[in-house]
């Protein structure tokens, strides 16, 4: 939403939600009013405003709900064959088989958040007989877990990780030390799903006109008492 837009909805707002008040100003400029009388008549224009905004928040809260409820991210992406990878690089996982959102990029091996929110992450590795592997998984350069198989006969280990990712903040595997021969199938992969989605930008901001709507009449009550 553009700066533009956003001014021009608080405006909206503010012409909605305070008409009595504006009209009162507006109209009679001869009548006497004492300032309680005033204060009576805005307090009252207050009261009902909350009571409008307050509506609006469930509203609001519903819809969001109901919005977080239809956001669906998930992914599954493994290694097909047997692929070498360089030491400490990034694991590209290239068959995927589950990119809902279009979060996880095969290309470079990583996952984009495509919305803010509690992501829950897989990592899983598989070693034959006198293989070690170990990776990392990785947010935005910071390791968060690691997966470690090896040594004795065929092994395998997964870690799973609970994340809070921005929109556009990155998870990936890295490998960090030992073999780099990795065995494909669905020994070595890595998926995650959105769990809860974080508060959008519209809850935000309508949050935010109510509080202007309110401190404008308050402003209003202060300025007529001076």
């Amino acid at each position: 939403m553009s700066r533009q837009q956003v001014w021009l909805l608080m405006f909206i707002s503010l012409i909605f939600y305070t008409p009595k008040v504006l009209c009162f100003i507006m109209t009679d400029q001869n009548t006497e009013i004492t300032f309680e009388q005033f204060a009576k008549l805005v307090t009252t224009e207050l009261t009902t405003l909350k009571a409008e905004n307050h509506q609006l928040r469930t509203e609001v809260d519903a819809l969001k709900a109901k919005a977080a409820k239809d956001v669906v991210v998930a992914f599954h992406a493994e290694i097909s064959g047997v692929t070498n990878i360089p030491t400490h690089s990034t694991v590209r996982f290239n068959k995927v088989d589950v990119n809902i959102g279009n979060g996880y990029n095969s290309g470079s091996g990583m996952f984009r958040a495509p919305v803010g929110g509690v992501y829950l992450f897989f990592l899983q590795v598989y070693s034959k007989p006198g293989q070690i592997v170990s990776l990392y998984l990785m947010k935005q350069g910071t390791t968060v877990n690691e997966a470690v198989a090896g040594m004795d006969g065929y092994q395998s280990n997964t870690v799973a990780e609970m994340i809070h990712l921005n929109k556009g903040e990155q998870i990936w595997a890295q490998h960090f030390v030992g073999d780099t021969s990795l065995e494909g199938h669905y020994h070595v992969h890595l998926s995650g799903f959105l769990l809860k989605a974080d508060k959008t930008g519209v809850y935000m901001l309508l949050y935010a006109v109510y509080n202007i709507n309110t401190i404008f009449v308050l402003r209003l009550i202060i300025g007529i008492r001076r």
